[in-house]
């Protein structure tokens, strides 16, 4: 029986208040205590019994379960804060497709079977990704869930750059930029480009040149344990980034070195319905379930 969960609700999204209140009724029959944040949640459930109002740096401490109401960015963003804890994360989804959520806005009773700890754990991996420029690192502050893109900057022009897989030179490109994505963020902005759909728990590094100028040129999968290197970065009369799940931003200089690495940290999903990611990918579509 779990004793202490943290919620997070993206704000932004319009979630109602009765929706929170809910939840938090829910956990209170459990006798589950609630730490929230004031500034991920409405202060609607700030006098509640079970509630407990703390701040950022604290706000995972003890916590057994991190319950997100929002969207897939939510989600990722829980699991970024919540890196060092090794705290499961359950989504109730407040977006639009919600590939990350294991709960709808109408599956709120089903936090009762969660509470009992009737769950189980769905692990995936992260990326650890840091810049080296003039010998000094700079790493970025979170790992990465999603993704990591090297992009231009707001004005479209080709970009030039080689991608390294454990030393060696594995491609040469002239493209928009290129995506390395872990099997969770295959089936994102990856996929929107031309890349595989990776199944989720799998362990694997995927790299996919955005708009590549060449026919040649194609997605590569590599192994979880590869060392991936983006080097020789070039992009004339303009500036070239590096992006972490579309939150962390560092721009690119001449010479820098990018290396993209599996983390030691994984997220932790909880799932409690059945069917696996390609029912769950169908679903979201809208497409009818199909069996595996």
């Amino acid at each position: 029986m779990l004793s202490c969960v943290t919620l997070i609700s993206n704000i932004k999204k319009g979630i109602p208040d009765t929706a929170l209140i809910d939840v938090v009724q829910t956990l209170a029959r459990f006798n589950c205590a609630v730490k929230v944040c004031e500034d991920y949640s409405s202060e609607a459930i700030f006098g509640m019994d079970n509630v407990n109002v703390c701040g950022k740096d604290t706000l995972f401490d003890s916590s057994e379960l991190v319950i997100v109401m929002g969207g897939d960015g939510s989600i990722i963003e829980a699991a970024r804060m919540s890196h060092g804890y090794d705290v499961p994360i359950v989504g109730i989804n407040f977006g639009r497709l919600g590939y990350l959520a294991e709960l709808e806005t109408g599956d709120v009773a089903l936090l009762e079977n969660i509470v009992r700890g009737d769950f189980r754990i769905e692990e995936r991996m992260m990326l650890d990704v840091s810049v080296t420029r003039e010998g000094e690192t700079i790493d970025l502050k979170y790992p990465c869930l999603n993704e990591t893109v090297l992009s231009n900057g707001p004005i479209s022009r080709l970009a030039e750059f080689d991608l390294y897989c454990d030393g060696e030179q594995a491609a040469h490109y002239d493209a928009d930029g290129i995506i390395i994505s872990t099997p969770t963020g295959s089936s994102a902005y990856s996929l929107s480009a031309g890349g595989p759909l990776v199944y989720q728990t799998m362990e694997c590094i995927i790299a996919t040149p955005i708009c590549p100028h060449s026919f040649t040129l194609r997605p590569v999968v590599f192994t979880g344990d590869s060392v991936l290197e983006i080097r020789n970065p070039v992009c004339r009369k303009n500036s070239m980034f590096i992006t972490v799940d579309g939150r962390d931003n560092e721009k690119i200089l001449t010479g820098d070195v990018i290396r993209i690495s599996k983390s030691k940290y994984k997220t932790r999903l909880v799932r409690i319905k059945d069917g696996g990611f390609i029912n769950t990918l169908h679903r979201k579509l809208g497409k009818k379930e199909i069996e595996i």
